[in-house]
């Protein structure tokens, strides 16, 4: 059952690259790049608290948060999403 396409999406469908590659048939088809990007994130969070009165208090608290990750890099064929 075909229930059709939402207008209001067409204009998003053209931001995604055409196949390169392999034709699969009925619409499908392969896409290749083969650039990547490394891309490394480094977040840090150090936070001290100190009230000795009242209650006596004291809070400390360390965060350390590395990510490392390779992405396709797909600035030159998705426009608008470097």
């Amino acid at each position: 059952m075909n229930v059709g396409l939402n207008p209001a999406v067409i204009s998003f469908l053209g931001l995604a690259p055409l196949p390169n590659g392999l034709d699969l048939g009925n619409g499908v088809g392969l896409f290749t790049s083969s650039a990547k990007r490394a891309t490394r994130e480094d977040y840090g969070l150090a936070r001290i608290d100190h009230a000795f009165s009242g209650g006596h208090s004291v809070f400390l608290r360390y965060i350390v948060d590395d990510s490392d990750s390779i992405n396709p890099y797909l600035s030159t064929l998705v426009p608008g999403f470097p």
